[in-house]
């Protein structure tokens, strides 16, 4: 149950922000890719500030009915943790080492790069983010019905666990394997208000401050 105390009505709370990177892992011999089958796996990082949550490496899988829409609904696993970003590093490095810790492959690429918040709204969380433009693969993002700015249900189910639940506190992301849900928020009355804009337009500030490459190695 939340520690919040009780909120006006549709009054949005964030309960976390900080750093997002999206990356795609291309599959052996794929230079360009074209169409979603040429793609092994979509990561996306999230990495919290002033918090004290883990860094959290999170395969999303897309469903097969919103695949290529521009209604994207994702399937997500919290793949790895770690205290900071670049201790992801040897999972992203594509080919798989003598421990077998790497997903076989080519090594990730960026897809883009910006900053997120979680928010409470009612009795949901979503999952807001916004790119910088110059950091993000138009092309690929199609694929996937990713665009600059995203606005996302997010809720959570922890290992073992049968119950849904929102993301509040955030750290329930804090577990190895606890399967998430992305479902696209339209329709939802943080769209219809203009909350979801507000709350991106916020974020603008933030934007900079995100932009510290997380991976300035890794091509994109």
């Amino acid at each position: 149950m939340s520690g919040h105390p009780p909120h006006p009505q549709n009054a949005i709370n964030t309960l976390e922000h900080g750093t997002l990177a999206l990356l795609y892992q291309p599959r052996h011999g794929v230079t360009v890719p074209y169409g979603i089958e040429d793609i092994q796996r979509l990561w996306m990082v999230l990495a919290p500030r002033g918090v004290l949550g883990q860094c959290r490496l999170i395969a999303l899988s897309p469903e097969d009915d919103a695949r290529g829409t521009e209604r994207p609904r994702f399937r997500a696993v919290v793949d790895q943790l770690a205290r900071e970003a670049d201790g992801f590093a040897d999972r992203l490095a594509g080919e798989a080492d003598a421990a077998g810790t790497a997903h076989p492959g080519p090594a990730a690429q960026m897809l883009g790069q910006g900053c997120y918040r979680i928010v409470l709204h009612l009795a949901h969380t979503h999952l807001l983010y916004l790119l910088e433009p110059t950091h993000f693969v138009q092309q690929v993002g199609e694929l996937f019905g990713l665009t600059l700015t995203g606005n996302f249900i997010l809720s959570v189910r922890q290992p073992a666990a049968p119950a849904v639940l929102p993301a509040d506190p955030p750290q329930l992301l804090d577990n190895f394997a606890a399967e998430l849900s992305l479902a696209p928020a339209d329709g939802h009355a943080l769209v219809e208000q203009g909350d979801a804009a507000a709350v991106l337009n916020a974020m603008q500030g933030e934007l900079k401050q995100a932009l510290d490459p997380l991976y300035p190695n890794l091509g994109g």
